[in-house]
């Protein structure tokens, strides 16, 4: 087992906690749930659900490695010693999202290292909480709109969706979700109904 200092935390762990403290808390609750004895029918849409939500931080997390906000580190023979190919991690890799101990060109993207990589705690307790409070784009708000659209092809009020796209950015102000509504939804008039159907 590799040792390294107390203030560092392995890559893999690091991506982690990221997950926990970032991803709606409902989605980690029941990816990380135990499996019944009784469990016969696989969610695939609560599977998908989880998947997107990783990827959605994967790829903040490989841009903040590559713009120097987080540092990668590998264990030297003269101690910690930061990696300076940054930009390597900016590419998404093959497969399930996350990270792997170490790097690799298909399935874990960056700097060409056999060594497992870490990230410093403090850096990444910052990053957190400045991921935490990040306002997404108006593109990636509307598109969490775009999502509260049932597959009957009704949508929610404006306050139910502010409601329902708050649980994946808690940050942003109801406000700012119901003044995006009418742009993303342009055929839907807003309702007290719990949906209304949107025009084709």
């Amino acid at each position: 087992m590799t040792s390294y200092p107390p203030n560092f935390i392995p890559i893999v762990d690091a991506f982690d906690q990221a997950v926990e403290a970032l991803a709606p808390i409902d989605i980690v609750r029941w990816a990380k749930a135990p499996i019944e004895p009784d469990f016969l029918e696989f969610d695939q849409a609560k599977l998908d659900e989880f998947d997107e939500a990783n990827r959605k931080l994967e790829r903040l997390f490989r841009d903040a490695l590559a713009d120097g906000v987080i540092d990668a580190w590998v264990n030297g023979a003269q101690g910690m010693e930061k990696l300076s190919d940054r930009e390597s991690w900016r590419t998404r890799p093959v497969g399930l999202p996350g990270f792997e101990p170490r790097t690799h060109h298909l399935t874990n993207p960056g700097p060409n290292e056999e060594r497992e990589v870490f990230i410093e705690r403090g850096q990444l307790k910052t990053w957190i909480a400045m991921t935490a409070t990040r306002q997404p784009t108006d593109a990636e708000l509307d598109d969490a709109i775009r999502k509260t659209v049932g597959p009957d092809g009704r949508a929610p009020s404006q306050n139910k969706c502010a409601e329902i796209v708050r649980q994946t950015y808690p940050q942003v102000t109801r406000d700012r979700v119901r003044g995006r509504y009418p742009h993303v939804l342009p055929g839907l008039k807003q309702g007290r109904g719990s949906r209304k159907k949107c025009a084709s």
